[in-house]
């Protein structure tokens, strides 16, 4: 028996990370004022990590799978793999040309010039750290991502820039 009412435990899970890193900014707050540079600068420090962490919670939170769409993202070694009950794929992520969102369907769509593009739901298990791993490709702006999410057609995220060569 729980004395925490179900949805109550779930937005609470939901937005732990944020309150993580809020915690963080209360400690640095206090430590800060407790008197003296030494402490100042320690709560300076523990303040501006935890403010760069809840930034970053705050944007992960938008692609946090719930887990309700078929398959399973993992990311290892650079290689997204998507497991799914009918047509699961591998990619490298430096062989990704292209990233688009259709919220139609609700899914990422990776494209690549060797395979076939893999398309990949957005509220599929682990689906948050395909967003982290995409956000290290150069150029990739996290903020379009998110627009992507509310549009009504299917958006282009990001495309490599073809490399120039200098001789």
């Amino acid at each position: 028996m729980s004395f925490v009412r179900e949805e109550v435990r779930v937005l609470f899970v939901r937005w732990q990370e944020v309150l993580a890193a809020l915690a963080l900014v209360l400690i640095g707050l206090f430590v800060a004022t407790r008197g003296g540079f030494f402490l100042v600068g320690v709560g300076g420090v523990l303040l501006a990590l935890g403010s760069l962490w809840a930034w970053v919670a705050y944007r992960r939170l938008a692609f946090l799978a719930k887990g309700d769409a078929p398959g399973l993202v993992e990311i290892d070694e650079g290689e997204i793999t998507y497991l799914a009950p009918y047509g699961g794929a591998q990619m490298e992520l430096d062989g990704i040309s292209r990233v688009l969102i259709d919220p139609a369907r609700a899914c990422w769509i990776l494209e690549s010039n060797e395979t076939a593009p893999l398309s990949i739901p957005l509220e599929a298990k682990g689906a948050a750290t395909l967003f982290d791993a995409l956000c290290s490709l150069p150029g990739f702006s996290a903020q379009t991502a998110l627009q992507a999410r509310s549009a009504k057609a299917r958006v282009l995220v990001w495309e490599r820039t073809p490399l120039t060569r200098l001789h």
